[in-house]
């Protein structure tokens, strides 16, 4: 027998706000939704009132909210891509690995998508990272304030190789003017000589 199962984060764009860790569990199979239930139960995961109320809430704007950001972003990926000489990782850019299924599946985007440079230094990057006054260094991305996440990928991992000296900035747009948040980059970028 085959069961439907889903698992959704909804502490990120659902939430929207930042102010909540919450995540929906969804099944087709009712003796399993029973057996979960149970056994979160026992181990006391709940989801309080308050919690439940604010992702609601959130949900109310994620339409708007993704529509905003998803469009920031591949307009940020197409620019960034255009004139700099370090990778842009957007699956709205032809040549993403998965571009095709990206069209193909998604209508738009979300707000995240990374930069991957080669050969710089973690003092280089630090020092960039301090020049951003709009972007937020942080990892809580899918809220209303721009977030950038420094991050280094060793060889260890096997769905995408990379070299030992990479180091990935992960970008979530948020809802701030999208001249701040571009000057915000150019800025960052200048640091980073790129």
């Amino acid at each position: 027998m085959l069961v439907g199962l889903i698992a959704e984060a909804l502490t990120k764009y659902a939430g929207g706000h930042s102010d909540i860790l919450l995540g929906a569990i969804i099944l087709s199979d009712m003796e399993l939704y029973q057996r979960i239930r149970r056994t979160l139960s026992s181990l006391g995961v709940g989801v309080l009132p308050d919690e439940r109320s604010l992702a609601l809430q959130g949900i109310q704007t994620m339409g708007l909210r993704l529509r905003h950001v998803g469009e920031i972003s591949e307009e940020f990926a197409h620019r960034l891509a255009e004139s700099c000489s370090f990778a842009v990782l957007h699956p709205c850019l032809s040549d993403f690995p998965g571009h095709t299924l990206w069209r193909l599946d998604f209508k738009g985007s979300s707000g995240v998508f990374s930069l991957r440079f080669d050969g710089v230094s973690a003092e280089l990057v630090d020092r960039a990272l301090d020049s951003l006054k709009t972007f937020a260094i942080g990892a809580f991305w899918g809220g209303t304030r721009s977030i950038v996440a420094p991050m280094v990928i060793t060889n260890d991992r096997h769905v995408m190789p990379s070299s030992e000296t990479a180091t990935y900035l992960r970008l979530s747009v948020g809802l701030e003017s999208v001249d701040h948040l571009w000057a915000d980059l150019q800025r960052m970028l200048k640091v980073l000589q790129v």
